[in-house]
C-alpha cells in the first residue's frame, strides 16, 4: 500500500492492529513495534512531522519504561529513516548510530533485514557529508550484516536475495569514486553487473547502476562512455523509474561536454517539450479537479437550498396552522361571547318592555307627578314621526315644545331615569337602531342616519352600550332566526 500511495489506509491499519496489540497481553511485544514502524514509515512519507514526533516520543518513552529494546529501536530507525528523506544527513547519522548500538544485544532473528537497511542510510549519510574514511570503517561491519543475513536465510532453507549484497557493492562504488579512486571502484561496478545478469534485476536496479556508471565515467572526463551507459539508462526498460527531464538534461550536459553542441540543443529542446507538455497535463488536471470540486460544491450548496426551503415551507406551514387554529378558537370564544351579548340584550329587551307596560298600568291608575309627566311627554315627543332622528334636536327646542326651561328638563330627566338627557335621547336611537338590524336588510350607514346617528358615531356608541358591534349583531340575530 506504502508503494501506492495509499499512506492513510496503512496509518488506519496500523493503528488498529496496534490497539488490538494493546487489547491482548498474549501477543509477541515484536509485532506491536513492527505495526508501529509501518505507521512511522507511512508519516515520513506523508511528511507529517508534528504526528510523527509525537509518535515516536511516546513510542520510545513506552518502550523506555518497559525495558524493550526492540522499541526504542524501532524508534530510532524510523527517525534515521525521516531525517535521511529530509536530507539532513548530520542527524540521520546520529540515528542510525543509536540504532546500531541498540541492535547489538538484541537476538538476530529480529535485526535482519533491518539492520542492514540502517547501515546503508548511514552509509548514505556519511558519503552526503564526505565522511570517507567514517564510511570505509562501517563498511566490514555493514557487509558483515549482508552475510549474516545471507546465512541466516540459508539456514532456513531460503532463497538468498542478492539485492542486498548488490546495494552494498554500489555503496562501496560510490564511496571508492567519491575520493577518486576510480580503479578501486571499477571491480565494485563489475561485481554489481553480474549480480544483475544473474538474477535479473535490470528493471528494478539497472537504472542506479547505469546512473553509477554514467557519474564515474563523467568524472574520469570519459563523456562517449557516459553518453553510452545514458543511452542504455533511457531505453524504454528504465523510462517508468527516471525523472526523464534531470536526465535529459543530463544528457545534454554530457553532449555539451563531448562538444556535440547541435544534439545538445535538441536534446534540450525535448526536455522543454516534456516540461510543458507535463505543466499542461498536470494543469489540465488540477482544472478539472477544481471544476469537480465546484460542481460538487454547486451540488451540495443546491441541495442545502432545497433543504432550507423545504423547512422554511414546514414552518411556514405550521405556522399558518397554528394561526388559523389560533384564529378559528378566537372566533368561536369571540361568536359564543357576542350570542351571549345577544341574548341578554334580548332578555333585557322583553325585561323593559314588561316594565313599561307595568309602568303605564301604574300611571294609569294614579296620578303622574310632575316630573315622570314631564319626562313621559318627553319620550312620546321623541318616539312620534321619530323625532329623536332629527340631527338638529337639541335641549333648547326640547325645552320650547315641553313648555319649559332646560335646566328644569335636565334635572328632571336626570332624577327620573338616572340618565344625562343626551344619553335618554341616544338610548331612544340605539333601541331603534337595534331593531332595525334584526328586522330588516338596510345598510348600517342607512340605519344610522335613520336614527339620528352618524356611521362612526353609532358604532362606538352601539358597542360602548352592548360591548358588540351592530355589524356583530346583525349576524347574531340572523342566526338566531334561522
Amino acid at each position: 500500500m506504502l508503494n501506492h500511495g495509499k499512506h492513510e489506509e496503512v496509518i488506519k491499519n496500523a493503528r488498529s492492529a496496534i490497539d488490538y496489540c494493546r487489547e491482548n497481553d498474549d501477543i509477541n511485544r515484536y509485532w506491536y513495534y513492527k505495526h508501529y514502524s509501518r505507521l512511522f514509515y507511512a508519516l515520513t512519507l506523508m511528511r507529517d512531522h508534528e504526528t510523527l514526533m509525537d509518535e515516536t516520543r511516546k513510542t520510545y518513552d513506552e518502550a523506555k519504561e518497559r525495558n524493550e529494546k526492540y522499541g526504542m529501536y524501532t524508534v530510532t530507525e524510523a527517525l534515521a529513516i525521516y531525517y535521511r528523506i529530509q536530507g539532513r544527513h548530520s542527524d540521520a547519522e546520529d540515528y542510525c548510530r543509536q540504532t546500531i548500538a541498540l541492535a547489538e544485544n538484541m537476538p538476530d532473528k529480529k535485526m535482519y533485514p533491518g539492520i542492514i537497511y540502517v547501515y546503508q542510510g548511514l552509509i548514505t549519510a556519511l558519503l552526503s557529508q564526505n565522511k570517507y574514511d567514517e564510511a570505509k570503517q562501517v563498511f566490514p561491519k555493514y557487509e558483515e550484516a549482508v552475510v549474516k543475513h545471507e546465512k541466516i536465510r540459508e539456514e532456513k532453507s531460503q532463497k538468498i536475495i542478492l539485492l542486498e549484497r548488490f546495494y552494498l557493492y554500489y555503496d562501496y562504488a560510490l564511496c571508492y569514486a567519491g575520493t577518486g579512486n576510480y580503479k578501486e571502484a571499477e571491480p565494485y561496478c563489475v561485481l554489481m553487473e553480474n549480480i544483475l545478469d544473474t538474477e535479473d534485476y535490470w528493471n528494478s536496479c539497472g537504472a542506479n547502476y547505469f546512473s553509477l556508471r554514467i557519474w564515474i565515467a563523467e568524472e574520469k572526463g570519459q563523456y562517449d562512455e557516459a553518453l553510452e551507459f545514458m543511452d542504455k539508462m533511457l531505453s524504454d526498460q528504465y523510462l517508468f523509474r527516471l525523472n526523464l527531464p534531470n536526465v535529459l538534461t543530463q544528457k545534454a550536459r554530457l553532449l555539451i561536454k563531448a562538444g556535440l553542441g547541435d544534439e545538445s540543443i535538441a536534446v534540450y529542446d525535448s526536455v522543454q517539450t516534456i516540461i510543458k507538455e507535463k505543466y499542461n497535463t498536470e494543469t489540465n488536471t488540477k482544472l478539472d479537479e477544481l471544476r469537480t470540486i465546484y460542481e460538487l460544491d454547486k451540488e451540495i450548496a443546491k441541495n442545502e437550498r432545497i433543504r432550507n426551503y423545504l423547512w422554511f415551507s414546514v414552518a411556514g406551514c405550521l405556522l399558518l396552522v397554528i394561526i388559523l387554529v389560533i384564529y378559528i378558537y378566537y372566533h368561536r370564544l369571540v361568536r359564543n361571547k357576542n350570542r351571549g351579548l345577544y341574548r341578554r340584550i334580548k332578555e333585557q329587551e322583553q325585561l323593559l318592555e314588561e316594565v313599561q307596560k307595568l309602568r303605564t298600568t301604574v300611571t294609569a291608575n294614579e296620578k303622574d307627578d310632575e316630573q315622570q309627566h314631564l319626562v313621559k311627554q318627553l319620550h312620546e315627543y321623541l318616539l312620534s314621526d321619530n323625532n329623536f332622528a332629527d340631527p338638529n334636536t337639541d335641549v333648547v327646542k326640547l325645552a320650547q315644545i315641553l313648555a319649559t326651561n332646560r335646566t328644569h328638563l335636565f334635572e328632571t330627566v336626570k332624577a327620573v331615569t338616572g340618565k344625562t338627557l343626551t344619553d335618554f335621547i341616544n338610548g331612544i336611537r340605539l333601541d331603534k337602531a337595534r331593531r332595525l338590524l334584526s328586522n330588516s336588510n338596510e345598510l348600517i350607514e342607512t340605519i344610522a342616519e335613520r336614527c339620528g346617528f352618524t356611521s362612526r358615531t353609532m358604532y362606538r356608541l352601539f358597542r360602548d352600550r352592548y360591548n358588540i358591534t351592530p355589524t356583530e349583531y346583525r349576524k347574531l340575530a340572523v342566526s338566531e332566526s334561522e
